[in-house]
């Protein structure tokens, strides 16, 4: 009979409340300093009052976990047949439950998630405040204050990649010619990060030139991220396929495997000259480094919007493979780009010779990345304005001065 008759609940609850001297009948006494707050009868029978919010404070729906919390909960790792990895964050009922925080006598209510197309490798799960997030490395995660790091989980690359394979069927003549641009990229890179090699003795009246590993860092990424893209341009044909997030995933593989390569021989390249160390790099750092970039870039190329994806179509097999010079249809843009450098390098090439810049000088001047710089010069990319008022900027040229 409790239950069913709210007066009687009612006058129950009120008489556990003193009244304030004075008060008008009809009203509540002073609770919690607010006599004039009606409390309300919740489902379990407490009193609930409303409480004004105060004039400038938002209403926010944030859980900041103190520090020290306690989180009960599981990563669970799943692979589908087709090598799709996912990873459920979820209570310790199963997968389909909440999570529990706690601090002291304090507790928090934590929804579970659960993440698609995981990339291999380890990753780290962190709450925002609002939901949990997936961040590629420990960094990622510390060096934002809101976010509260739960745990990790290791993707192999063999719960990524089954029985589909490890590429998408290309077919031989575009593999070819892949391998070519490959070969050409290798030619085009390498020289900027041997450029990098210190000496290992230099006479007392020589100056030593200074340690610049973000300028090495730099270079090698700008050479992975060009070997990646190489060949995922041409897996466009594929996006709808289940497959093609794993298939990026392991050319994000392959790609850190072949720079590192590259860069080891690079450093032993020349028994006199010191490149990694003296720049104070090593190989987990690259690994590091390149695992997090690619990640990013293999994203953008699952949602359609990698640079190439925006700016133009990837190459076809046809356009991929070297043709004679007599029936080669990009003859004339080729001849247009040329006439562009030479444009270009004749305004620019005196200035930068009269500061006693490089190339990768002037990018770092004007704020842009190198090849940004480099490109621009050689005559193969038309900039925006605001990258070409940079670029004018840092060398002491008006905008309508600075070649288009």
């Amino acid at each position: 009979m409790l239950a069913a008759d709210p007066s009687r609940k009612q006058r129950r609850i009120v008489s556990f409340l003193k009244r304030k001297p004075g008060a008008r009948p009809g009203h509540f006494g002073d609770v919690a300093g607010y006599p004039h707050r009606k409390p309300t009868i919740c489902a379990d029978a407490m009193v609930c009052l409303l409480m004004p919010r105060k004039k400038g404070v938002k209403k926010t729906s944030k859980i900041q976990l103190p520090p020290g919390a306690v989180i009960y909960g599981k990563l669970t790792l799943t692979t589908t047949a087709s090598g799709v990895s996912s990873v459920h964050v979820h209570g310790l009922g199963g997968p389909h439950t909440g999570l529990v925080a706690k601090k002291n006598s304090v507790e928090f209510s934590l929804p579970g998630t659960k993440f698609v197309n995981v990339s291999p490798g380890v990753q780290y799960v962190a709450w925002d405040g609002d939901q949990f997030v997936l961040r590629p490395t420990l960094e990622s995660v510390l060096e934002y204050d809101d976010l509260t790091l739960v745990g990790h989980v290791e993707v192999t690359v063999q719960d990524t990649a089954t029985a589909t394979g490890f590429e998408p069927p290309l077919n031989s003549l575009t593999r070819e010619a892949i391998n070519q641009l490959l070969h050409r990229l290798d030619g085009k890179h390498w020289p900027n990060i041997t450029a990098m090699r210190v000496k290992k003795y230099y006479p007392p009246d020589s100056p030593v030139p200074p340690p610049a590993p973000e300028q090495l860092l730099s270079m090698i990424r700008w050479y992975a991220s060009m070997v990646f893209g190489t060949e995922a341009d041409q897996y466009s044909q594929f996006r709808e396929d289940t497959h093609y997030p794993a298939w990026l995933s392991r050319l994000a593989d392959r790609t850190i495997l072949r720079v590192l390569s590259a860069v080891e021989n690079l450093d032993g390249g020349d028994p006199e000259a010191l490149l990694l160390a003296y720049h104070g790099v090593d190989k987990n750092r690259i690994k590091k480094d390149l695992k997090a970039m690619l990640w990013e870039i293999s994203k953008q190329y699952e949602q359609g919007i990698a640079p190439s994806q925006i700016n133009s179509k990837s190459k076809t097999p046809s356009e991929l493979q070297p043709s004679a010079p007599a029936a080669d249809p990009n003859s004339e843009q080729k001849r247009n780009h040329e006439s562009v450098a030479l444009k270009r390098k004749a305004a620019v090439e005196p200035i930068l010779e009269e500061k006693g810049w490089s190339v990768l000088d002037w990018a770092t001047e004007s704020g842009v990345a190198y090849h940004t710089a480099a490109d621009f010069l050689a005559g193969k990319t038309r900039s925006y304005r605001s990258t070409r008022v940079k670029l004018a900027k840092s060398i002491g040229l008006s905008i309508q001065r600075f070649p288009r």
